[in-house]
């Protein structure tokens, strides 16, 4: 009996200290999933799996692509698949890097994104793309060629 509750006080204590190692970052972003996977099931009228799977996915992608070059596929408006390569980072692209966002639309007439709405810089076409949440399909890290890394 004993034992038990020194086992028990032990894994409070453990549990504790695990809830306050999590960063807040790590919190942000598991809030972050779960806000969108919502958003999935209740507006994109999704299931449950499949909207987590989305948001994890996104959340994943979005990391990989301020990380580097990531290739990846995602449901255009029209059905087709389109598998793009794409970044977030600076340093790999000089058209990235020297890119000047100028909004061409008045404060008044600012229009807002839906939330499952993401941009990236497409490698190919050398400008800003976009994609949704429900529509991504999956992605892979490229590798950094050498002369291109900071």
């Amino acid at each position: 009996m004993i034992m038990m509750v020194v086992n028990n006080k032990i894994d409070e204590n453990h549990r504790m200290k695990r809830r306050k190692a999590m960063s807040d970052v790590s919190r942000q972003l598991n809030r972050w999933v779960m806000e969108l996977a919502n958003y999935l099931m209740n507006e994109k009228c999704m299931d449950y799996r499949l909207a987590f799977r989305k948001a994890h996915l996104t959340k994943n992608l979005l990391k990989a692509l301020g990380e580097g070059k990531v290739m990846f596929t995602y449901r255009k408006k029209d059905g087709s698949l389109r598998t793009a390569h794409g970044t977030l980072r600076h340093g790999i692209c000089r058209e990235y890097d020297a890119y000047h966002y100028t909004s061409q639309v008045s404060e008044d007439e600012e229009k807002e994104w839906p939330y499952s709405h993401f941009t990236y810089w497409d490698l190919d076409c050398q400008c800003f793309r976009s994609f949704r949440a429900e529509d991504l399909e999956d992605y892979q890290k490229m590798e950094l060629d050498p002369q291109t890394e900071k």
